[in-house]
Formats: C-alpha cells, structure tokens, sequence
C-alpha cells in the first residue's frame, strides 16, 4: 500500500533554483571582475583579458574531447540501468588531461608566433602561455564538476563551482588589480582550476583499485565513441563566440574585443537563466533514457518551449531599452561604444537561449553528434557573414551581425531536430495576446524612460527605470498565470510535490 509524503519542492526543483542562484552569484562576481579591470587598469588590459579568456573557453573542448558530457551522461546513464560507474571518472580524466597537456606541449615552442597572432601585437608571450596555463586546468575542473552532475550531486557542483569560478577569482582580482598588469589576475584566476585536484585525485585512485584492465578499455573504447565526435563541435560552439573576438583587433583596435565581450558577457550572464536548468537536466534525462522512459521528457518538453518564448520575449524587449544604463553602471559611460554592439548582440538571445536548453536534453538522448553539426553550420554561418560584413566596411558592428546570424542558426536547426523527434510545435497557445502584452510593456519603459527622463543616465533615473521594470515583469507573471500556460503550471506542480511513501 502507498501513501504521499508531503514535500516543499521536487528535487529536480531544488538542484535547479540551487544551480541557478550559484549560476548568478558567479555571474555577479565576473561582473565586478570585469568593471574592476575596466575602471582600474583599462580598455586594452580588458580587451587581453576577454581575448585570453575566449581563447581558452574555444580550444578547450578539443584539447579535452569533450569529456565533460560524456563523463555526465555516461554516470547517469549507467546509474540508471544500475550498472557500475566506477571506472568512467579515472577514464575520463586520463583522457582529458593527457590529451590537454599534449596539446599544451605542442603549443608552447610556438608561443612568439602564435601570440602575435591571437593579440595581433609582438611581446605578448606571457598572456599566451598563461592561455597554456588555464587550459590544462580547467580541464581538470570539467571533469571534478562533471562526475558530480553525473551522480546528481549538484550541491558539491555547486559549491565547486562557487569556489573556482566564482568568489575566489573575485578575490584575487582585488588583491592583484593594484599591480596594473592583467597577467597577475590571470595566472591568479588559473591556479583555482589545480585545486580541483584534492578531491579528483582520492576518487580516481579509488576508481582504479575497483575496476580491471579490461573494464577500463571498455569504457575507454565508449567515452572516446561518444565525445570525440562532440569535441570538434565544443570547439565549434565556443568559436561561434570567439571568432568576432578573435578578429576584433583588424577591424582598428584591441579596444574593439573588450566591446565586442561587454555584449557576449551580458548574453552569457543572462543565459545563467538556461545553464543552471542545462547542467540539471543532462544527467536527468540520461537517467530517465536508461529507464526507458523518454515518453515521459517528451511530455514535459512543451513548457521548456513555452518558458523560452514567453521569458525570452520580455527579457528582449525590456533589456533592449535599459542597456546603455546597465553598461554606464557596470563599466563606466567611456564605454559607450559599446551600447549598440551589445543591443544587436542580445537580439540573438531567444534563438540562442533556446538552443542552451535544448543541447543538453539532445545530447542525454542522443548518442548521434546532433548539437555538434548544427554547431559546424554554426560556426560557417558566423564566419562567413562577418567576413563579408567586415569586407563592405561595416567594421566592429559586422562581428556583432555574424555573430547574431551564427546564434540564429544554431536555434533554428536546433528546433528542426527537435520538431521532427517530439513534434513540438512552433508557437506556444496564445502567443499572440502575449506579444501583444509584452509590446505595451514595452512601451509604457520607453515612455518613462525616453520621455519622462529624456534618457538622461543617472543614479536616480536607472533606480526609477528598473524599478518600473520589476512591476512589469509582475504584471506579465500575473497576466501569464491567468492564461494557465504550462510552464508555470509545471512549477506550481513540483512545488507541491508529494512523493510516494509505502506504508505496510
């Protein structure tokens, strides 16, 4: 006989609010990160920076194979069949590491040329090797990071992720910003990723005392199958970014990465929206695929669809309008240039949003390297619209449209393969009632903003603004739960969850 247990939230719930409120506090130190190297050491310290750093998130899917999403799905999936898990995190790591030195090895007797290349300015061999430097790490971090997704331990993730990403780069930041030399935090920020090592290393050595020589190769032969087709696409993906970033240096200045990143930053912070719920759902549907019950996530796939339109289109409309006071606030009013860079950058966001949610739930179904072509498709999209955009002199506004376009495709192709597996279909129920809503939102922020304040920046005029805003955002909750769409349905249903409880 079964009875219900009254609990406050689902436990996919909870990892999900866990996730996202780590997600946003990492985000919120990487804002006072960026506006500390901003103000105190300035646009061209920034712009090596933000080239160091996108240098690395590009090469580090290749240079790791991607090990981090099979190590994840790989746990789950076994888990869920009640298979053993032991082997696959020593595995993954003497996969992804060995092979990231290799190609850290390779690099370094080029560090001259190549950091000429990639700063388009000679002396600038130290950030290079630094790039070396975080590479081999955050390799390392992936797979301590991973191997707890895997198991549905978001809480250790979490506080990993906290610590590494988060709170203790803050605080190197501060105490190294005086020096005026952005290498200083940079060597400061990679160190963090080495301390992954105390707690790989106890679980690994106890992975390969329970595990043969035989099992090892097995699983070897799986992971290598599963990611290796994937790591070209990782590099893809984080190239659709870079490559704008890359580049911005022969479109006039260095200056031009710094403003090109402000607009990716605010993307990426954003996107915490759909990362946190992203990193939660692989191992879930891998578990929910190894019981046999992919039905059941296709039932639940029309609120995920539903909560990116409805959110994206409000997020859109309402950060279009605030934007130049989020980046006077944030980096200083001597960035204006880069206001209408980081608006067309965000017209991208709900293509790209939805494909951030989506991959995932693609790659736990799919042994198939599905996200990694659309990323290929990606990728020559980007490329090749911001080759012909910077060609008819378009300069640093090109790299934004290509970027734009790439983003684009990737939502788009994302969709296809969605619609043809669980038939979605492509507007949600009374989609057009709430565009009409989100325009008059819209529209009541320009009135107070451009009208009322003349869209004078100021302390006061950016508090009024943004408090006017978070009435919307509750008028458009309250409007959305009167229509009963799914999404918030969904919500109310797992915050009264009731498990199942035998009684004898």
């Amino acid at each position: 006989m079964k009875s219900v247990c009254p609990q406050r939230t689902s436990p996919f719930l909870k990892d999900i609010i866990f996730t996202t409120v780590v997600t946003v506090v990492v985000a919120i130190c990487n804002i006072i990160i960026i506006r500390l190297i901003a103000k105190g050491l300035g646009a061209e310290e920034l712009g090596v920076y933000t080239l160091v750093r996108r240098t690395v998130a590009t090469v580090l899917p290749l240079s790791s194979l991607s090990i981090g999403i099979g190590l994840a799905r790989y746990i789950a999936l076994y888990e869920g069949k009640g298979e053993r898990t032991e082997s696959i995190l020593p595995v993954a790591f003497i996969l992804s590491s060995s092979t990231s030195l290799l190609v850290c090895l390779t690099l370094f007797p080029f560090s001259g040329y190549l950091s000429e290349v990639i700063f388009n300015k000679e002396g600038m061999e130290i950030p290079f090797r630094l790039i070396l430097f975080l590479l081999f790490g955050e390799s390392l971090f992936t797979c301590l990071y991973s191997y707890y997704r895997g198991r549905h331990n978001m809480f250790y993730a979490n506080i990993w992720g906290f610590l590494v990403m988060g709170i203790m780069p803050l605080f190197i930041t501060l105490l190294t910003v005086h020096m005026n030399d952005v290498t200083y935090i940079i060597f400061g920020l990679g160190m963090m990723f080495y301390l992954s090592l105390f707690a790989l290393v106890p679980k690994i050595v106890d992975g390969l005392r329970k595990t043969d020589y035989v099992e090892l190769k097995a699983t070897a032969r799986k992971l290598m199958h599963y990611s290796i087709p994937r790591a070209p696409g990782g590099l893809a993906s984080t190239f659709i970014f870079s490559f704008g970033v890359l580049v911005s240096p022969y479109t006039g200045s260095i200056v031009h990465a710094a403003y090109m990143s402000i607009g990716i930053w605010i993307l990426q912070i954003l996107q915490t929206a759909t990362e946190s719920f992203g990193l939660v759902v692989l191992p879930k549907a891998a578990s929910i695929l190894g019981r046999g019950s992919e039905e059941y996530l296709a039932n639940k796939l029309r609120s995920m669809y539903d909560f990116i339109l409805h959110v994206g289109l409000f997020t859109v409309i309402q950060l279009f309008l605030i934007l130049d006071f989020l980046i006077y606030l944030w980096v200083g009013k001597e960035y204006t240039d880069a206001v209408p860079i980081a608006r067309i950058i965000i017209l991208s966001m709900i293509f790209f949003f939805y494909y951030t949610m989506m991959r995932n739930i693609i790659d736990a179904v799919e042994t198939r390297p599905i996200n990694a072509i659309n990323m290929y498709l990606g990728l020559l999209v980007t490329i090749l619209s911001t080759l012909i955009f910077i060609k008819f002199g378009f300069g640093v506004f090109g790299l934004a449209i290509g970027l734009n376009l790439g983003l684009i495709t990737l939502g788009v192709l994302t969709y296809l393969f969605m619609i043809r597996r669980y038939h979605i279909n492509l507007l949600p129920d009374r989609f057009y009632p709430i565009m009409i809503v989100n325009m008059l939102l819209g529209f009541c922020i320009y009135f107070i903003k451009y009208n009322m304040m003349s869209n004078q920046y100021g302390y006061r005029n950016f508090a009024v603004t943004l408090a006017a805003q978070i009435m919307c955002g509750m008028i458009y909750i309250i409007i959305l739960k009167k229509l009963d769409v799914t999404w918030i349905r969904d919500i109310e249903d797992r915050i009264n969850y009731q498990k199942p409880v035998s009684v004898e």
